[in-house]
C-alpha cells in the first residue's frame, strides 16, 4: 500500500475554527436564554443543541474541505447524516444535564464526556463515511486517545467556566467561553486527523453504505456551510438580542420612573440598603432628603396634568444637576422625591439642600409660561437620626412636613 501525502489549506483551516468559535457563541447565548427562562426550557435546549450539532458538524466538514491531496473525496449520505444526529444528541444530552441537574463536579465531567465523546464520535463517523475507491483508512490509537481526551477536556473547562459564571454577566465571559468550545472542536478535528494514514489499496475500501454519495466539491460545499453557519449565528443572535431588550425594557420599567427616567422606590430599596451596610462596614454617614413641590396640587388642578408632568420633568432635571456624581435623587411617586447623599453628613447635606433651593429661584418655564416652584426638603442623617431606612425615611419625612409649614424656612433637618 502506498500512503497518499496530504496537507492542509491554512486559509481553509481559519475559517473552520472561526465556525467552531461562532456556533460556540451562539450556542452560549442560547443556553443562557435556557437557563433564565420558565417556560418553554426543552424548547430552547433543542434550539441550543441544534445549533451547537450543526456548528460542530460544519466545523468537521470545512476541516475536511481544508485537506489537499490527490484524491477526491466523497461522502455516504447515510453515514453523514447519522454523524449530525450524534453531534446534536450529544449537545443535547451534555446541555441537559448542566440545565436540569445541580451543576456539581459529577455532572459537569459527565456532561464533558457526553459532549466530548459526541463530538470524536460524529468526527470518527465523518470519516468512515468517505467513500472513495482504492483507499484504505489507517488510525494511531495514540492520537485517536489525545483526541478523544482534547474534545472532552475541552469541553468540561468551557462548561466550568460557563456554569459557575453568574448567568446576569455572561456577556463578559461569553467570547472566552466560546473560544475555548470551538477551539475543543477544532482541536478535536485536527489531531484526530493527525491519527488517520490515507493508503492506496489495490482493492477498493468496502464501506458499509456505499450506495448514496456526494461529492465534496470544495468551492461550492465550503461557501455552502459558512453560509449555512452564519445564518444561523445571524438569526439566533438576533432572536436573543430582541428578547434581551425586551427584557431590559422590562428590567428598566420596574426600576425606573416612567415619566422622569429617575429611579422608583424599587431601586431606592436597593440605594438605601447599600448606603446602610456601607456606613456600618466603614462607620460612614449619609443623607437622606424627602422632598415635596409646595402648591403643585394647584399647578396641576388649574393648567392640567400635561403641564404638571412638564414641570416634574423639569424639577428631576435641576435636582439632578445640583448633585454630585453618584449622589441619587428618585421619584417616590406624585411629586415627592428622595435623595441619597452618601458619605455626607449634617454640614455637608444642610449646603447641598441650600444649593437645592437656591437652583428653584428661577421660574420653571412650560409652553410660554413661568411657575415659580419651590420644594420643602426634610433631612435625615445616619446613624444619628436611625440606623434602618424605615427610620431614616419617617424621619425626613416628618422634617418635610415641618419644613412646610414653616413660612420662613423650606429645610428642616429630624429633630
Amino acid at each position: 500500500m502506498e500512503k497518499i501525502a496530504v496537507s492542509y489549506d491554512y486559509p481553509i483551516v481559519i475559517i473552520s475554527i472561526i465556525i467552531a468559535v461562532f456556533a460556540s457563541f451562539t450556542t452560549i447565548e442560547l443556553m443562557r436564554r435556557t437557563m433564565q427562562t420558565i417556560k418553554q426550557k426543552h424548547l430552547w435546549l433543542l434550539v441550543s443543541a441544534l445549533t451547537m450539532g450543526v456548528g460542530i458538524w460544519s466545523m468537521h466538514f470545512a476541516g475536511m474541505l481544508a485537506l489537499e491531496s490527490d484524491v477526491r473525496f466523497e461522502y455516504d449520505i447515510i453515514s453523514t447524516t447519522t454523524s449530525l444526529i450524534i453531534a446534536i444528541i450529544a449537545s443535547y444530552a451534555a446541555f441537559y444535564f448542566i440545565t436540569f441537574r445541580k451543576t456539581t463536579n459529577l455532572v459537569l465531567s459527565l456532561s464533558a464526556i457526553l459532549l466530548g465523546t459526541g463530538i470524536s464520535s460524529m468526527h470518527y463517523l465523518g470519516m468512515h463515511g468517505m467513500t472513495v475507491m482504492n483507499i484504505d483508512l489507517s488510525y494511531d490509537l495514540l492520537w485517536v486517545v489525545i483526541s478523544v481526551l482534547t474534545g472532552i477536556l475541552g469541553s468540561g473547562i468551557a462548561l466550568y467556566v460557563f456554569a459557575n459564571v453568574n448567568k446576569e454577566y455572561l456577556y463578559v465571559y461569553q467570547l472566552l467561553i466560546a473560544t475555548l468550545l470551538g477551539f475543543a472542536i477544532s482541536g478535536l478535528h485536527y489531531s484526530a486527523m493527525k491519527a488517520v494514514s490515507i493508503y492506496n489499496t489495490v482493492q477498493g475500501h468496502d464501506h458499509f453504505y456505499q450506495v448514496w454519495t456526494v461529492p465534496a466539491h470544495s468551492d461550492y460545499l465550503l461557501v455552502a456551510i459558512v453560509t449555512v453557519m452564519f445564518t444561523i449565528f445571524i438569526a439566533m443572535n438576533t432572536l436573543t438580542l430582541r428578547e434581551r431588550i425586551i427584557q431590559s425594557e422590562i428590567n428598566y420599567l420596574a426600576f425606573h420612573d416612567p415619566l422622569t427616567g429617575l429611579p422608583n422606590r424599587n431601586m431606592l430599596d436597593q440605594y438605601i440598603q447599600e448606603s446602610l451596610l456601607r456606613g456600618q462596614k466603614y462607620n460612614q454617614p449619609f443623607s437622606l432628603f424627602f422632598l415635596d413641590l409646595n402648591d403643585f396640587k394647584e399647578i396641576n388642578d388649574t393648567h392640567g396634568h400635561d403641564v404638571g408632568d412638564s414641570i416634574l420633568v423639569k424639577v428631576s432635571e435641576r435636582l439632578s444637576s445640583s448633585l454630585r456624581q453618584g449622589d441619587v435623587v428618585t421619584r417616590l411617586g406624585g411629586d415627592e422625591f428622595i435623595i441619597v447623599l452618601d458619605r455626607i453628613g449634617a454640614d455637608g447635606a444642610k449646603e447641598v439642600a441650600e444649593r437645592i433651593l437656591e437652583s428653584f429661584i428661577e421660574p420653571i418655564r412650560v409652553d410660554g409660561q413661568e411657575f415659580k416652584v419651590k420644594p420643602s426638603i426634610g433631612i435625615s442623617i445616619y446613624p444619628k437620626d436611625g440606623q434602618d431606612m424605615e427610620t431614616l425615611m419617617k424621619q425626613a419625612d416628618q422634617a418635610m412636613y415641618s419644613a412646610k409649614n414653616d413660612d420662613d424656612r423650606y429645610m428642616k433637618r429630624a429633630d
